[in-house]
């Protein structure tokens, strides 16, 4: 089923902060903004599409997305403020449409194609399952020091590091793969460990 979120600014949150919460398909009705504080270790999961009814519906995560829809969040209209520091957006469905905007941290943790094109990440992206094909352009960007991590090969389209007096590292055992790439501002730092690969 869908619950819908009608009337006045709401914010999702779990009492002394533990258990789970999780929903079918959520609709953001009017402009309004749902928030997620929901603070537990599995955080909030919606199982099938996060959707709002107009420009003015915004959905807030302020904690952790487990998102499992095909359909990219906010299709149909409205925004996705994924700004909050610390914050995670988490592509946990099968075939999945990745959302074009700017997140915090960014993972891919259940298996299937995610489609990935023009998207930047001001935090660290993990890629723990899954088949990642990439389009466009991805822009590591933001003053904190952020790690991509992947325990695949990763064949990236473009990537841009744009992090001024902070870096982005390199961790696990994946290697990666791009067309270009290109540091206008920070570092790109290959880290320690296992043999790292940038081709």
């Amino acid at each position: 089923g869908t619950s819908r979120f009608t009337t006045n600014n709401q914010t999702l949150s779990l009492l002394g902060g533990t258990g789970s919460m999780s929903f079918v398909n959520v609709e953001i009705t009017g402009d309004i903004s749902l928030t997620n504080s929901v603070s537990s270790t599995s955080g909030l999961t919606i199982r099938g599409t996060l959707d709002g009814t107009s420009n003015g519906s915004s959905y807030i995560n302020n904690s952790t997305l487990n998102y499992q829809g095909s359909i990219e969040p906010m299709a149909t209209a409205g925004s996705l403020n994924l700004s909050s520091i610390g914050n995670t957006f988490n592509y946990s469905g099968s075939v999945q449409t990745v959302k074009e905007t700017t997140y915090h941290n960014i993972g891919f943790t259940s298996t299937g194609n995610k489609a990935i094109g023009n998207i930047t990440i001001n935090g660290s992206f993990t890629r723990s399952n899954g088949t990642l094909n990439f389009t466009g352009i991805q822009t590591f960007s933001g003053p904190t020091a952020a790690t991509l991590n992947t325990n695949a090969n990763l064949n990236f389209s473009e990537i841009i590091v744009n992090k001024g007096g902070s870096s982005i590292t390199l961790n696990n055992s994946g290697a990666i793969a791009t067309s270009k790439l290109t540091v206008s501002a920070g570092s790109f730092v290959f880290g320690t460990g296992s043999v790292r690969t940038v081709t």
